[in-house]
């Protein structure tokens, strides 16, 4: 399985909108939230020089949008979505790794956050993140080193 990152695209949008009520849905539903075309475009809504598609074996795997706080000094993974088709085969840890590394390398922090309701956190735990902090809907998550 080779895994690898392309940049998102405009052309990207529609693959986008299905991806986030594949992935997503759920837990919007659950949030009171709207899964409309209308209400994806808008959390959509973003600067594509942060945004990359994954690939398996050059196939759309998912999508993650990655943000380099410069204040902060840190490294905020905005989101993540893996296809449902992709699930289960460790592209979100390897993923997450990767980020996990790159922090070391430059020496900064690693930040997250996730729905109280994504069983995902469950990874970012056992990755190494710790809840710092949680608003009304999400747990905020910091990465620390096990050494």
């Amino acid at each position: 399985m080779k895994l690898s990152l392309r940049k998102a695209l405009p052309s990207d949008i529609e693959y986008l909108v299905e991806l986030r009520t594949l992935t997503m849905g759920e837990y919007i539903i659950q949030l009171g939230g709207s899964t409309s075309r209308t209400a994806a475009l808008r959390n959509l809504d973003f600067e594509f020089d942060h945004a990359k598609i994954i690939q398996v074996d050059d196939e759309d795997a998912g999508f993650h949008r990655v943000i380099f706080n410069q204040e902060k000094n840190e490294i905020y993974l905005d989101l993540i979505q893996v296809h449902p088709k992709f699930q289960g085969k460790g592209i979100a840890s390897q993923l997450i790794q990767r980020l996990i590394d790159e922090a070391a390398e430059k020496q900064c922090g690693l930040a997250l956050s996730a729905f109280k309701i994504n069983p995902a956190q469950n990874l970012y735990k056992r990755m190494g993140f710790v809840q710092v902090g949680e608003t009304d809907d999400e747990y905020l998550f910091e990465y620390r080193s096990a050494s």
